[in-house]
């Protein structure tokens, strides 16, 4: 069970890898999906890390400072999803930029007020109203994401088919919009460990596995959207034409 929990847990702190490669190819393409996405994941990988190294390692000492600056970290993550949706989508609707700025606002007064409640590692959502401002303006960037990308896949799968839309995007979109689903998940799937955690005083070791193989998944989808291996590109290209 603990070498299971160690691999996810690397697994979770490889978003970091990923972001990263993804940063490499923005500074090339100077695309704004990679490096939007690529801030994003940066942000998720090393938040896991901040907040789950000092459980791993038993210690105690810097359980507060590090769980502090995880959450600053995933507040972090969520803003940049947030924008890079904004600006892939909608960046022409004034509404999109006030959900960012509201998001934005939303995590920040959840911080803030965990800060001043003392509760550094925000797993106490029974107690502290801090945690609830932090995970409702966490999980909305990602339900943003997941509702446009798999709508504007529906819209092009028809005109693959039609050939008047690439394949390969078109799958992206449908890649993106599957992580941005179990990204979501993962919400409920905290909060639900939280609980357990502040009634027992134990971590959930089925929950924190669930959310573990998550992630895995959706850094599996990512990868794919950016780096498809050839054959999964060539299985993509071969769309059926309609009758």
């Amino acid at each position: 069970m603990e070498l299971l929990i160690n691999t996810l847990f690397i697994a979770k702190v490889s978003y970091a890898a990923v972001g990263l490669d993804l940063l490499r190819r923005a500074t090339r393409t100077r695309g704004l999906p990679e490096l939007f996405l690529g801030l994003a994941f940066l942000f998720n990988g090393l938040s896991y890390l901040f907040t789950d190294l000092p459980i791993l390692i038993g210690n105690d000492a810097i359980l507060h400072p590090f769980s502090y600056i995880g959450r600053i970290l995933a507040g972090l993550c969520a803003l940049t999803i947030a924008e890079f949706t904004r600006r892939a989508f909608r960046s022409n609707d004034s509404w999109a930029m006030a959900v960012f700025w509201t998001v934005g606002a939303v995590i920040a007064l959840g911080l803030a007020i965990s800060a001043f409640e003392r509760d550094w590692e925000g797993a106490y959502p029974l107690t502290y109203k801090g945690f609830w401002f932090e995970w409702l303006g966490g999980i909305v960037p990602f339900v943003w994401l997941a509702t446009e990308t798999l709508r504007t896949y529906s819209k092009t799968r028809r005109q693959v088919r039609l050939g008047l839309a690439d394949p390969i995007v078109s799958n992206r979109f449908l890649l993106i919009g599957i992580y941005g689903v179990l990204a979501t998940s993962t919400y409920p799937l905290f909060l639900w460990m939280y609980i357990e955690y502040e009634r027992s005083g134990a971590w959930s070791d089925p929950l924190e596995i669930t959310s573990g193989i998550v992630e895995v998944f959706s850094l599996i989808s990512l990868w794919i959207s950016f780096s498809a291996p050839a054959f999964y590109r060539r299985w993509v290209g071969q769309v059926p034409t309609l009758p």
